[in-house]
């Protein structure tokens, strides 16, 4: 981000003293731009990966804590042990389906963040083709 800002002033910079960049420095701002468009899409893929395998344990662990709930006092006729084992596989399970939701919610709000930064990148690049074409036709 630190890069990004840096980037976006000296553009800023340059276009307030009416001097046009040069065409190394447009050079270089475009890569940066284009970089951090391909850090983005990267980060975005690896989000769609954690979303799948968390929507995949989410959808276990919700199944198979329908089944436990389901066995009722069942554990009861095995003594209070098996009663206390099957309260605890329980509540264990009730955590695992509470931070499944929570890394759920976690990836949307990243997959909402990262939307926008993709737009704001590809502005970047789409202006920093143009400083180039535009310092290209200068240098000419």
């Amino acid at each position: 981000m630190r890069r990004l800002s840096t980037l976006a002033l000296i553009l800023a910079l340059s276009a307030v003293a009416g001097a046009q960049p040069t065409l190394d420095g447009a050079r270089v701002a475009l890569e940066e731009a284009e970089a951090e468009e391909a850090r983005i899409a990267a980060e975005s893929a690896t989000l769609g990966e954690e979303e799948d395998a968390a929507r995949v344990r989410l959808r276990t662990r919700t199944r198979a804590l329908y089944r436990l709930r389901r066995a009722g006092m069942l554990p009861v006729a095995g003594g209070f042990d098996a009663m206390l084992t099957h309260l605890g596989r329980v509540e264990r399970l009730e955590r695992m389906v509470v931070r499944d939701l929570a890394t759920l919610r976690r990836v949307s709000g990243r997959r909402v963040e990262l939307v926008a930064a993709q737009a704001e990148a590809e502005a970047r690049v789409r202006a920093g083709r143009d400083a180039a074409r535009a310092a290209e036709e200068a240098a000419q």
